[in-house]
């Protein structure tokens, strides 16, 4: 179903996950508070990065160094859609 936007032109709702050859990215929602909000944009542009990118670089972050202490998580199960 589309949706339409302020300009009265049709677009997709939401996509929830995009195939990008080998991996998919799926879009999600980040709850945040403004404080730390601000102050990842800020981070984010010292490291030259989108505060996207950045988040995800946190992200990858944490979970290598969590395996580097605990081992390897399981491999997630793949959603389907």
């Amino acid at each position: 179903m589309a949706i339409k936007n302020n300009k009265t032109q049709a677009v997709q709702p939401f996509a929830d996950k995009v195939d990008a050859g080998e991996k998919s990215t799926v879009f999600t929602q980040l709850r945040i508070d403004e404080d730390s909000f601000l102050k990842s944009k800020i981070l984010a542009s010292v490291y030259n990065l989108s505060f996207n990118a950045f988040v995800l670089r946190a992200i990858k972050n944490e979970i290598q160094n969590y395996e580097d202490k605990h081992g390897e998580l399981p491999k997630p199960i793949k959603l389907e859609h």
